[in-house]
């Protein structure tokens, strides 16, 4: 959480580490209506040779769980196979499942001062 609110890295900072999990645009190509394994493939391509965590599938959904607990996460969110990306509405397509005493999202807002 410390590295979290740095401005910019410096030596002997905490690393980062990125995780991506869906892909909406390709090059100017929107993949939102795409199927979720359409979306994955793509992105899998793209991230390959590069430094992510990429989580690709149900098989990881056990150890990317346990990874929310210990680095005390919000929680993770599930994705149906085939479902398209849905922005602007809550899709019976996704879950979001919340790590237990999680603080809601809404408590870290910015202040416009």
């Amino acid at each position: 959480m410390t590295r979290a609110r740095r401005r910019r890295w410096y030596a002997g900072a905490d690393p980062v580490v990125f995780c991506v999990f869906d892909l909406l645009d390709l090059r100017g190509r929107d993949m939102r209506a795409e199927p979720l394994e359409t979306r994955k493939a793509a992105l899998r391509e793209l991230v390959t040779g590069v430094n992510v965590l990429y989580v690709d599938s149900v098989d990881d959904g056990p150890w990317l769980y346990d990874q929310v607990l210990k680095l005390e996460l919000e929680g993770v969110v599930g994705k149906r196979l085939g479902s398209s990306y849905q922005s602007g509405i809550r899709s019976p397509d996704w879950i979001k499942v919340k790590r237990p005493g999680a603080v809601p999202a809404r408590r870290f807002s910015r202040s416009s001062t």
